[in-house]
């Protein structure tokens, strides 16, 4: 089976829409060993990633799927799916579109940076010296979807503090994500071990 991943990320810049693809590709690589299956397709704003999501789901062939990763922007409530917190959060609004399955949008809750908590050490081989790990935000019980959005960017600017004088920037995480050990990823996010499922599943499918 053939799995394209719609994320959301890269702004409107050709360039960083490569750097984003380059960094998912690479991070989903090392996730799915093996499995050459996956392609990425960076599209910017969430929107765009939605609506082009919703566009290949009428295109796929019988031996094609489709995902969608975006930032949750928010809690997910327990119990609560991504299609159902995607239909709830306002901003979205977003209804399951008839033609995809309840696991076939997957979420970096809170956003993509809460996953730079669960393995610190890659924001330590992207910005080399100078990061204060200490000023991190902590994983509540090693659950880092628990961490608030805001509080996530603003103890990572606390740590950068005196190593990049041009601050953290988007394209800066795309490049982190490179370095993201997706075991570590998925014991501190429970949304990103379903995801990890999902796709293993879908990678080994067979076209019947």
């Amino acid at each position: 089976m053939k799995v394209t991943i719609y994320v959301e990320g890269g702004g409107d810049d050709n360039a960083t829409l490569s750097v984003c693809r380059k960094g998912f590709a690479t991070f989903f690589g090392r996730m799915l060993p093996g499995r050459k299956s996956v392609r990425i397709v960076a599209r910017g704003s969430r929107n765009q990633a939605f609506k082009d999501f919703r566009i290949a789901l009428e295109s796929r062939g019988p031996d094609e799927a489709v995902v969608l990763l975006v930032d949750s922007e928010a809690p997910v409530a327990d119990g609560s799916d991504p299609w159902k917190h995607l239909a709830d959060r306002e901003g979205d609004k977003w209804a399951k579109p008839t033609l995809t399955s309840h696991d076939d949008a997957c979420l970096m809750v809170q956003c993509v940076e809460a996953w730079f908590l669960a393995d610190p050490d890659a924001l330590k081989k992207h910005y080399r010296k100078g990061i204060r790990l200490e000023k991190l935000a902590q994983p509540v019980n090693g659950n880092v979807e628990s961490i608030p959005k805001s509080k996530i960017l603003t103890s990572l600017k606390a740590a950068l503090h005196g190593s990049n004088p041009d601050g953290y920037g988007k394209r800066d995480a795309f490049k982190i994500i490179t370095y993201l050990d997706p075991e570590k990823v998925c014991k501190a996010s429970r949304h990103a071990e379903s995801m990890r499922s999902r796709l293993m599943k879908l990678t080994s499918a067979k076209k019947k």
